[in-house]
């Protein structure tokens, strides 16, 4: 599945380009994401979130618009989502063995301005995600306080869909700066960047077994390092 989704991309990128496109690339990366909360334990989901950190890979093609201005569009395979490093409880109160992550993998569509400054480049614009998989996994053991004293054992062992409550879109806002160094016909361009998810991408409130709403929103947040190369077209 991501090799026939970076050949589309790579596809997508050439038919967008035209005679006017100065530069077409291929990129990879890493990206460090997590999620933003909102709701009555957005506090406790928080306190417990760590990054995840997964390999990102596209194509983008380069737009000269003015000297030292430019247009680039991308179409990167791009994984986002995070994991607990403990339950999300109150005061990470447990004991035990527990994994717990959720991975949202998305193929996102930048569209950012590029100014070229004396030895590094800024960037910045808008993006669009389409979900490609959504899923929960949650294992181990965990050893949760018991109100009149003592622990309560609790065993996990899921591996949950999440795509029919996750919306099928996301956008948000890219931006960052990197620097390039020409060698004859080749370009070579490293960088960072961070994207700051505008859009909820639950499709409704999340609520516990009561009906009382524990989250409303969550917002992907990513930061992400790459490096490419591009030659002129």
């Amino acid at each position: 599945m991501r090799k026939l989704l970076f050949l589309l991309s790579i596809s997508l990128l050439l038919l967008i380009g035209n005679a006017n496109a100065q530069k077409f690339g291929i990129k990879t990366g890493i990206n460090l994401s997590s999620i933003g909360f909102s709701g009555n334990e957005a506090d406790v989901y928080s306190s417990a979130i760590a990054y995840r950190t997964a390999t990102t890979y596209g194509g983008y093609i380069n737009f000269k618009l003015v000297p030292l201005v430019s247009l680039q569009f991308e179409g990167n395979y791009d994984p986002k989502g995070m994991k607990f490093d403990t339950p999300p409880l109150p005061n990470a109160q447990f004991q035990g063995s527990f994994t717990y992550y959720e991975h949202y993998n998305y193929f996102t569509m930048p569209l950012l301005l590029k100014v070229n400054l004396i030895a590094f480049h800024i960037e910045a614009g808008p993006y669009l995600s389409v979900l490609l998989s959504a899923r929960e996994v949650k294992k181990g053991k965990a050893q949760i306080p018991n109100p009149d004293g003592g622990w309560i054992e609790e065993f996990y062992n899921d591996n949950i869909d999440l795509k029919p409550i996750t919306n099928k879109t996301d956008y948000g806002i890219a931006a960052g700066l990197g620097t390039t160094f020409n060698l004859g016909p080749v370009q070579l361009m490293a960088g960072a960047r961070y994207n700051h998810g505008l859009s909820n991408i639950l499709k409704a409130p999340l609520s516990d077994e009561n009906g009382n709403i524990i989250l409303e929103m969550k917002k992907n947040r990513c930061f992400n390092i790459y490096a490419g190369v591009a030659v002129g077209l």
